[in-house]
């Protein structure tokens, strides 16, 4: 059987439009953010001095711990100092702080895109000893700028405008779950409130928690429950733990003076410490033991910390991935029954 002329058109524009439509899932497969020689679990921290020169390194442990491996730092444009706040966005780009470096300049948040360490793009310039970093739900990343007692806003597109001032070298930054945003103040000695009403977050604070002259908060993070955890300096070198309405108890002592803490995602707590380790409590069954083990040790000078999360698909991503499989799927469909018409003829 001869096969028509229109048919033998249809078949062969069927055929080259699956082909395009292979080529565009393609494509759309290979913009999905994929965490390459990453993992979720994988703990990141900002280690200072550790590196050429007396720069500073960016440390990755895989969630066994032990020794490091180095996802960025190093010499000539790859150096960073003066590290701070570490932080994730939900499709897996590290944010750190840096007081200098030789590819972003003096006072910049540094963006690595997901599981490439090298020398990192600037992503926010101008900053006056940034600090702490905190995403909020809707994807602005918050950064305490200790140097000039302001905390700056910043978009996922990295328009910078300052959401509070005033305050007293803020340090660490956390969001609850629900949206409220708590404050390090170093030089006032206290923790300070951001409350969100409504979905906007108030740029007048409130003191949530005083320390007391001879103590200062390092570091701060939530549990799963909403219990703020504290790291605090100074005299008394303990991790404190405050219940939503601001009760106070204390969780652990130190030996030395903790600096960073993070939870996983199984609820342990890890926190940094300055004679160069990091210690870990152990969450069984729902119970947080007050007594660490030690995690990775022979560090320089630990700061900050973060958790490798779960990778999420940008919506424009998945919405392309989605049509360029109706589209392969339309076209199969179509040259299928293109083939029928040819072999009935």
């Amino acid at each position: 059987m001869k096969t028509h002329p229109h048919l033998r058109l249809l078949t062969s524009s069927s055929s080259a439009t699956a082909v395009a439509s292979v080529l565009l899932l393609s494509t759309a497969l290979a913009l999905v953010p994929v965490a390459a020689h990453s993992a979720v679990g994988d703990l990141y921290l900002t280690d200072r001095g550790a590196g050429p020169g007396g720069s500073d390194l960016i440390d990755k442990f895989t969630p066994t711990g032990g020794a490091p491996s180095t996802f960025a730092g190093g010499s000539g444009p790859n150096s960073i100092f003066q590290t701070e706040g570490l932080a994730f966005d939900t499709i897996g780009n590290l944010y750190v702080s840096s007081g200098g470096s030789g590819g972003a300049g003096n006072g910049s948040i540094i963006k690595f895109l997901p599981g490439n360490g090298g020398s990192g793009s600037p992503f926010a310039t101008g900053l006056s000893n940034p600090n702490g970093l905190a995403f909020d739900a809707a994807g602005n990343l918050y950064e305490a700028d200790f140097g000039s007692g302001t905390i700056f806003k910043i978009t996922s597109g990295g328009v910078k405008s300052t959401f509070a001032s005033g305050l007293s070298n803020p340090g660490a930054l956390a969001f609850d779950a629900a949206g409220n945003l708590f404050e390090a103040d170093t030089g006032s000695h206290a923790i300070l409130k951001f409350t969100n009403t409504g979905g906007t977050l108030s740029n007048t604070p409130s003191t949530f928690a005083s320390l007391g002259n001879l103590n200062t908060a390092t570091g701060l993070a939530f549990d799963s429950a909403g219990n703020l955890f504290e790291a605090q300096q100074g005299f008394s070198g303990t991790i404190n733990k405050f219940a939503p309405n601001g009760s106070e108890t204390n969780f652990a002592n130190t030996a030395n003076n903790p600096v960073g803490l993070a939870f996983d995602s199984a609820g342990n707590l890890f926190d940094t410490e300055s004679n160069g380790t990091i210690n870990k409590f152990t969450n069984t069954g729902g119970t947080l033991s007050n007594t660490s083990s030690v995690f990775a040790s022979s560090l320089s000078n630990p700061q900050d910390l973060a958790f490798q999360p779960a990778v999420v698909p940008e919506p424009a991503t998945g919405t392309m991935v989605l049509g360029a499989l109706g589209l392969l799927l339309g076209c199969q469909r179509f040259a299928r029954r293109s083939r029928n018409r040819n072999h009935r003829a």
